[in-house]
């Protein structure tokens, strides 16, 4: 494996010298013993580099979301606060409500996030087409997650469609189903468009 195989720029000099140290070969490790010492290096390097995010049995405790969502209007649940707000379009006020998720959809969401591999995404993702469609559905999550926060904003447009397009649709309509099923939510008035 090349030594750069394992280099991230968002990891600072740190990965640099991990990379350097696990690409070293030294004399007494023999080919058959390669694999194993690559799959213990890249162990290593997981546990130890900045900003990897690893599925964990549960969320962290700091993991929290603040989703917005919507086509002409914008809706916005913030785990951060406990809050869900309804723009109700037409210059009128938005409504906001008391939410807490519960445990197993945070879990829900946190596993999804991982899967997706969220932490990977640009904040601004685009996707290159050639059909362009309006009124498209438009999207802001940011996620706090074992002390790094990421924001991925997306205006989903655009088609044909591509394999991290439509991860980042199946998180964003997965969380979205998750709000609009929560019964506070679901008392709220209809947006007025």
């Amino acid at each position: 494996m090349p030594a750069t195989a394992l280099h991230n720029p968002r990891c600072g000099s740190g990965a640099g010298q991990l990379t350097a140290i696990l690409s070293r070969q030294p004399n007494w490790i023999s080919e058959p013993n390669m694999k194993h010492t690559l799959v213990i290096g890249l162990l290593v390097a997981q546990a130890v580099l900045p900003g990897t995010l690893r599925a964990q049995a549960s969320a962290p405790a700091d993991f929290a979301i603040r989703f917005a969502f919507g086509v002409c209007t914008r809706d916005v649940l913030d785990t951060f606060t406990g809050v869900f707000v309804r723009d109700m379009g037409s210059g009128e006020a938005a409504v906001p409500v008391p939410v807490t998720l519960p445990s197993d959809v945070l879990h829900a969401i946190y596993q999804a996030v991982v899967e997706t591999k969220f932490f990977d995404y640009p904040p601004e993702f685009s996707v290159r087409g050639n059909s362009v469609f309006a009124p498209a559905d438009h999207y802001r999550l940011e996620v706090r997650s074992a002390g790094i926060t990421h924001t991925v904003s997306w205006r989903d447009g655009i088609r044909p469609s591509t394999p991290e397009a439509d991860r980042l649709r199946d998180l964003f309509t997965m969380i979205r189903r998750l709000v609009s099923d929560r019964p506070e939510v679901k008392r709220l008035p209809v947006a007025r468009v």
